[in-house]
């Protein structure tokens, strides 16, 4: 359990191992339970919920919520406390406009729906949406706290991320916006790449 303590036992304490590129890097076999879910959904649209429910038993969904709720979410976190870096006040010239659904899905189609972090494929909450609709929600919750969330939804929900944070002064431009991951976009936090020790994904 890394909740509580100044270190992350999947980070780990030597930052010569440290991904310069996403928070906290992905288990090798996310991409195997990304893959039986995307089965899951195919056999749900074809009405067949039996089928979706075992391809849906596949993806390991208290493993990777437990990886989400206790390691990737507070990655950030465990990266500023090793530099020993303090909270930083908010900027006083934000921008005015923070919300960017109306050009969500454009963006993400731009990004190949794929976390420009840690290259995780990812899927628009509607997706999610959907599948619980057509499965049922006790068989893939998506609402509630994180542990009671299926671990799918905690891992391959995509969102847009600030890549410099607004609350820094980052805008809500197409710019400076990046398809994202939960995992990476709640690591990241409100640092600064600099501070965190990663790469700016727009130069990749």
């Amino acid at each position: 359990m890394c909740r509580g303590t100044t270190s992350c036992t999947e980070l780990g304490t030597d930052v010569r191992t440290w991904s310069t590129t996403s928070p906290l890097v992905p288990k090798e076999w996310f991409l195997e339970a990304f893959e039986a879910f995307q089965e899951a959904r195919r056999a749900a649209d074809e009405g067949d919920v039996e089928s979706a429910l075992r391809h849906l038993e596949r993806t390991r969904d208290r493993d990777l919520n437990e990886w989400f709720d206790e390691h990737a979410q507070n990655s950030g976190r465990f990266r500023a406390m090793h530099f020993g870096l303090e909270p930083k006040p908010d900027v006083i010239d934000k921008d005015p406009v923070k919300t960017f659904a109306s050009i969500e899905r454009q963006l993400m189609e731009r990004d190949g729906y794929t976390c420009q972090y840690c290259r995780m494929p990812v899927l628009p909450g509607s997706e999610f949406t959907k599948f619980r609709d057509q499965v049922g929600a006790d068989n893939f919750p998506t609402l509630g706290t994180n542990s009671q969330r299926h671990g799918i939804k905690l891992v391959f929900s995509g969102t847009l991320d600030h890549v410099e944070p607004h609350s820094r002064g980052g805008r809500t431009t197409p710019e400076n916006l990046a398809t994202c991951c939960w995992p990476c976009n709640y690591g990241k936090s409100e640092y600064t790449l600099d501070e965190l020790g990663l790469s700016d994904p727009r130069s990749e």
